[in-house]
């Protein structure tokens, strides 16, 4: 039986280790099933996607914002709330 070492993060594990005991299972159980998944099916047993956040596109444009702030140029302050939409209690 071959044995794998990984690194994961702390709370990360906790959680993954909660909600599997909550399924009836282990760690390794579970992943051994997402690897067996995986062979079987030549492929990943879920979709995964990309964040959009992180397009070329939107990159570009954050770091052409960033730059301009760094620059003082196109820097305009404003509230987060604007005045009126404030509703008091």
């Amino acid at each position: 039986m071959a044995q794998i070492s990984f690194r994961m993060d702390d709370d990360l594990k906790m959680s993954a280790e909660d909600t599997f005991k909550s399924m009836g299972m282990t760690m390794s159980t579970a992943i051994t099933i997402f690897v067996t998944q995986t062979v079987r099916d030549g492929q990943f047993p879920f979709v995964i996607k990309s964040d959009p956040f992180y397009s070329p596109s939107n990159m570009s444009v954050l770091r052409r914002r960033a730059n301009d702030m760094d620059a003082g140029r196109n820097v305009v302050e404003h509230d987060l709330i604007p005045d009126g939409e404030l509703v008091h209690a």
